[in-house]
């Protein structure tokens, strides 16, 4: 997709996410299954070409280099990040600041912003959000099936479901958010 964000994730009547704006979206011509990883990557982007929305872009999508999907998870990093905390996960006062965080800062806890988030929750956006491309998430299977099951040890009270705590100076007035039910269905 390579311009994912908020802006473009859209819930429909039946209360299922879409991915909408497939502007920067490349088409991926269908290969052979023995097509090397190379050659994908030439096929998802151009070396070079850095474009995206800058605060959801993946460290590698800022340096101009080859995308895959991997990128677009760390862009899913972002916005489950900023669905929980309400903030974005990398914040600056210009755009070069900003390049610089996603670049080299991890970001905030999301205990700083949530008294409630899931300890899980937290180390599956961490994973989504890491810089090193090949520590992410390789597929959106993977963040979906984590989600899914965090979501299911939610349920059923496991500790799969522990939450981080915070006092609630610490993590700021209670605000309204997503379900994170809608998290999962994003993902998937």
């Amino acid at each position: 997709h390579r311009d994912l964000k908020p802006q473009n994730i859209m819930i429909g009547k039946s209360g299922q996410p879409k991915v909408m704006d497939f502007g920067l979206a490349k088409t991926i011509v269908e290969k052979t299954p023995d097509a090397s990883l190379q050659e994908t990557q030439a096929v998802l982007t151009k070396p070079g070409a850095a474009i995206g929305t800058l605060p959801y872009m993946s460290p590698e999508q800022l340096r101009g280099e080859g995308l895959d999907a991997r990128s677009d998870i760390f862009s899913f990093g972002s916005v489950l990040y900023e669905m929980d905390s309400h903030r974005p996960p990398f914040t600056a006062s210009s755009a070069a600041e900003t390049s610089s965080a996603i670049l080299t800062v991890e970001p905030p806890p999301l205990a700083r912003f949530t008294n409630d988030a899931p300890a899980e929750l937290q180390r599956i956006v961490g994973r989504c959000l890491e810089k090193d491309a090949a520590r992410r998430y390789q597929t959106m299977r993977d963040v979906a099936l984590d989600l899914d099951n965090l979501r299911r040890a939610q349920l059923s009270g496991q500790t799969g479901g522990a939450r981080v705590t915070t006092s609630p100076e610490a993590a700021g007035p209670s605000k309204p958010r997503v379900s994170r039910g809608v998290l999962v269905g994003a993902a998937l």
